[in-house]
Parts: C-alpha cells; structure tokens; sequence
C-alpha cells in the first residue's frame, strides 16, 4: 500500500470530525433592530450592537425642548438603560457559544524507546497519533440552543420593561418641569399682583382714604409673595437638574420645557384599557420566563444521555517501518451520576417560576387598578379646578379688586380674594400635573398611549 492510500482513512476522519465542529451559519441568528415605538411590541423586543465598541454619547438637548426631545436623549444616553442594552448582547453572544460543539482532540503518544539493545533511542520507538471527538446525542445542542433563545427573548423583554419604566420616570419628570415652570410663572404674576395693590392702597393711604394699616397690610403680603417666588425659582432648578439626570446630564443646558398641563383627554373604559392590558410586556416577560424554565428541563432530561467519544489514528513503528490504524469508541457508564439533582433542581426552578408569574401578575393587576383609578380621580378633580372652580376664583378676584378701588370692600376682602384665587391656581397645576403622570402610569402598565383609545376632548 502507498503511502497516500495508507493514510487515507485517517484523513477521512480528520475531514469528518472537522465538519463536526465548524461554526453554526450566521443566517441561524439574524440580527434584529432595537424597536424604538411607543407602542409596546407583541414579540419579544430584540437589540444588537450597532456598531462595536463603546456607545457614542449623544449631544445633549438645547434651546426650547419638548416631551419627544427629552425622551430621544433618555433613550440614547440613560446609563441604566445602556447597561440593558448590554445584558441583551451578552445574551445573544450566548447563542452563538450554545451552538458551538465541542472540540476534538488530538493525542500524540511515544513508547517504547530510551531503553538498551533494540530499544536503544528511537530505534524500537511506536509513534502513535490519534484524533478523538465527543458526538452528543439525544438532541442536547438543540436544547443548549433553544433554552439560550429563550433566555435571550427573556431579557428582551427586561429591557422593553425597563424602557418603559424609564421613559415613564422621564415624563413624570418632564411634567413636574412643566408644572414648576407654570408655578414660577405664577409666582411672577402674583408679586405683580401683589405690587399693583400695595401701590394701590398707598396711593389710598396718602389721599385719606383708608388707615395707614391697609398699606402696612399690603406690603407684608408682598414681602410674603416674594419669598413664595425666590421658593418657586429654587424648586424649578431642582426640576432641570433631574429631568437632565435622565440623559446623564451634570447641569441642564436647555432653555425651557414647552407645553402646557391644562390639555385633558377622556377616559377609556376600564374595559377598554384592559384588553389591552393583557398584552404589555410585563405579562408577556413571564411567558418566555416560564418556556424557558421548560426547555431548562428538558436540557437536563437529555443530558442524562450518555455522550459517546469516537476516536482514530494511526501508529508508525519503528523497528519494522510499519504503520497500523486505529479505532476507538467509549461512553460513561450512567451507573452513579445520572444528572438526576440537576433535573430534579430545573423542576424545582419551573415551578419557582410558575408561582413567581402569578405573584407577579397580581401584583402588576393590582398597580393597574390602582393607576387607573388615580387617573380618574385626578381627572374629575382637574376638570372641576380648571373649569368651575378657577373662573369662579378669578372673577372673584376682580370683582373684589374693583370694589376695593371704589370703597366697598377693604384691603383684608382683597388680600383674601388674592390668597384664595392663587392658591386655587396652584392647586390647579399639581392637580393637572398628577392628572397627566397618571396618564403616563396607566400607559406603562397598559403598554399603549392611551390616545389610541379615546378621543382629545
């Protein structure tokens, strides 16, 4: 025999046991875009790496800014939400490391040499090379496969969940921006206010009007003003800043929020926001968390399978010049460690899983309901303030002020009326305020806007 055709089965096997370890086809794991939709998505969110390295921090905003403004640069720049992002590459690289098989392995063995008369050096040596490779049975790459897709849709949706908490914390923040701003503009109107009247019952004092005590009564008002409106400008500083945390941001460098809190839309039924309850990512996180539990059973059931190892080679012997070949097959003996703890241990982990998915689901129906019905209290409460309550104060106010002018009413009636009109205002603010971050609370619990089920009234 040739020496081509001697070592022709070993390189057989060589090819054989190459292909059993060549990497799986990229098309197996198609990368999938970061969805970025306001609407919360009925599969699995996915992201991959746009572009390798360290994410780029985007500028930050400037100028006049709006809601969409300030949640683009909380999505690009929120560090935990890049942590997120991170987890879910690191998974997805998982997938890839599932499908790989094992390595081979080669074994080089020298006997029969370093001894006396025939064995003196490597005269009597025997050279053998030999090529081994585990083959897995019973399915188990396809279950490694399998159970790592899930864990990998699992922390798609830890990171959809995530988002939306975020961006629901970021417009929390934004309307209490918008809100401080409303305030410190009212805070402005009110020292106005407060000035036009001292300036009014000096100008009464001085003509012999009233008792001096209307004017000393005036001005204590305005100082009390004052200090409500240097409070107002401090608590607007402090609403910048943490708006500006949501994108990384040390010192905010916009100008201001735009919009206004005084927009009230109407409130879907409870029956309407519930079916689409039912689908936001929150439910939809436990069912991919409960298949994956499963699949981890059903990895650990095959792995009690033996694996067999395949082995071949060839031996060259020197004292004669000789090659010869050889085979070998070997598997465990299933006798003691049968993976039977780690079964029993992935079973114990579904059923975890499957009372954390209905503790979870109650929890999450409770907060529901409970958002919901904040909603509908701040919105019957704002639209009473805004549309009865407010004019009312206002007209007052004015009525109030032009009978003081004409000598009906005294300076303690207008410093009530004033009081009464401006604290109502404010309490208008914080009632819209809560009205629209219980908006922003029912959509992160539904996963939809709710503009979607109702008509802007």
């Amino acid at each position: 025999m040739s020496m081509k055709n001697r070592y022709l089965p070993f390189m057989m096997l060589l090819i054989v046991i190459a292909g059993c370890g060549a990497r799986p086809d990229a098309r197996d794991f198609p990368k999938q875009s970061f969805p970025v939709s306001e609407k919360a998505p009925q599969k699995a969110p996915v992201i991959v790496e746009s572009a390798p390295g360290q994410p780029v921090k985007a500028d930050e905003p400037r100028g006049v800014i709006d809601l969409r403004d300030a949640l683009s640069a909380t999505l690009e720049n929120n560090p935990e939400l890049s942590a997120a992002r991170w987890q879910v590459r690191i998974m997805e690289s998982g997938i890839g490391q599932s499908a790989v098989r094992k390595n081979p392995e080669l074994d080089f063995a020298a006997e029969q040499f370093g001894g006396v008369g025939s064995r003196k050096e490597f005269d009597g040596a025997e050279i053998t090379f030999r090529l081994s490779q585990v083959i897995e049975l019973g399915g188990k790459r396809t279950a490694r496969i399998r159970e790592s897709k899930l864990a990998h849709e699992v922390a798609a949706w830890d990171y959809e969940i995530m988002r939306l908490d975020i961006l629901t914390r970021a417009t929390g923040a934004y309307i209490a921006l918008v809100a401080s701003q409303e305030k410190a503009a009212l805070a402005d109107e009110t020292v106005a206010l407060a000035e036009n009247f001292a300036k009014m019952a000096a100008e009464r004092v001085k003509a012999g009007k009233v008792a001096p005590i209307e004017e000393a009564k005036a001005n204590v008002s305005l100082s009390r003003e004052r200090i409500n409106q240097n409070q107002r400008v401090r608590e607007l500083a402090v609403a910048r800043k943490q708006l500006a945390a949501f994108w990384g941001g040390k010192e905010p460098v916009f100008e201001k929020a735009s919009g206004v809190l005084d927009s009230l839309y109407g409130i879907p039924s409870l029956e309407q926001v519930r079916d689409v309850f039912e689908k936001n990512p929150h439910l939809a996180r436990w069912a991919a968390e409960t298949e994956r539990y499963s699949s981890r059973v059903a990895l650990e059931k095959k792995r009690r399978i033996p694996d067999i190892t395949v082995s071949g080679g060839a031996g060259r012997y020197r004292d004669d010049n000789s090659t010869a070949y050889l085979m070998g097959l070997s598997f465990p003996l299933p006798l003691f460690d049968r993976n039977q703890w780690s079964l029993k241990q992935a079973e114990q982990e579904s059923l975890k899983a499957a009372d954390a998915r209905r503790s979870q689901e109650t929890q999450v129906k409770n907060s529901f309901y409970k958002a919901y019905q904040e909603l509908v209290s701040s919105y019957d409460n704002a639209r009473v303030l805004t549309q009865e309550i407010i004019p009312v104060a206002q007209k007052t106010l004015g009525d109030v002020t032009e009978g003081y002018r004409q000598g009906k009413f005294s300076s303690l009636d207008v410093l009530e009326a004033q009081k009464t009109y401006f604290e109502t205002r404010e309490q208008g603010i914080d009632t819209l305020a809560a009205y629209h971050t219980a908006v922003a609370e029912v959509e992160r619990l539904a996963g939809a806007p709710l503009q979607y089920l109702v008509i802007k009234r």
